[in-house]
Order: C-alpha cells, then sequence, then structure tokens
C-alpha cells in the first residue's frame, strides 16, 4: 500500500510485477518490506539496517546497498525516501480502511480490518473488493489493485 501511495504522491504510475522484488533479495521478501517501511519512515539518511533484519540477510547486504538498490529500482519515489512519509501514508490508509468498514457496515457485511487488508465472508468477497476500489478512487483519485489472499487456518 504504502508503495503505491509513494508513486501516487509523486503522481508515477507504479511498475508492473512485485514492487519489493530486489536482484539478490529475491527469499527475503518480508525483509525487505521491513526495510521498505523503514526508508518511508525514517527521516533523513538510513545508515544501518535493523539487527533482526542484518541476520536474516546474506552479509554482503547494507542499509547504503539496499537504499542504492531501491533508488535504481523506484528512481521516482527515492526522493521520498527519509523524508518521514510513513505516517502520512498510514493515516491514508487509515482514513480509507474506516470508509470502507463503514460501507460494509451499512450493508450489513461483517468485515475484519487486517495489517494491509480486509477479511470478509467468501460471499461478501464481490462486494468488499468493488468498495475498496471505489474508495481508493475517492480518496486518491486512482483505482488500487485488491488482490485475494489465502488465510491459511491453523490445524491442531
Amino acid at each position: 500500500m504504502f508503495f503505491r501511495l509513494a508513486y501516487l504522491q509523486q503522481g508515477v504510475r507504479p511498475p508492473d510485477g512485485d514492487l519489493y522484488a530486489i536482484e539478490g533479495l529475491e527469499n527475503h521478501r518480508p525483509m525487505v518490506k521491513q526495510l521498505v517501511a523503514a526508508l518511508f519512515s525514517k527521516s533523513g539518511s538510513a545508515q544501518r539496517m535493523p539487527r533482526k533484519v542484518r541476520k536474516a540477510l546474506p552479509s554482503e547486504w547494507t542499509m547504503p546497498r539496499f537504499v542504492d538498490a531501491m533508488t535504481a529500482k523506484h528512481p521516482a519515489i527515492a526522493p521520498l525516501f527519509g523524508k518521514g512519509m510513513w505516517f502520512t501514508f498510514a493515516y491514508t490508509e487509515s482514513k480509507m480502511m474506516v470508509d470502507i468498514l463503514l460501507e460494509l457496515l451499512a450493508l450489513g457485511i461483517p468485515a475484519l480490518p487486517m495489517h494491509d487488508g480486509l477479511m470478509v465472508g467468501r460471499s461478501h468477497q464481490a462486494t468488499a473488493v468493488s468498495i475498496m476500489k471505489k474508495v481508493s478512487v475517492r480518496h486518491l483519485g486512482a483505482e488500487l489493485p485488491v488482490t485475494e489472499k489465502q488465510v491459511i487456518v491453523p490445524t491442531s
């Protein structure tokens, strides 16, 4: 979501494909997501990786190398790195989620907001997707893509 908000802020269409795919870090997507969040949340240049992330990545990856890789892959939004945009993006996302939930509630559709998505019963999926797209246009002037993610229920 934050990647897409950054591209919208810059008035540029994001590239196709996985925005988190960085050559050399293909098997480390969760860590890349954490580092992207760090780039958007920090005010100033990022010099050090969080310890947990650094331990999970190949040893040759440093924060400056990661910033360079992200800048090369996403030059249009690189000016937003180190500008403390995370809270602005989080606020936009939360306003959108509240509107989505209120519209679903008005239709009597139960929904559970999640970190970066929404859980509804399968029979309400099409309605929820339609509302999510409509709300993104209303807030952002652009329709954000909505994808279904599998819910994995643990078994005992």
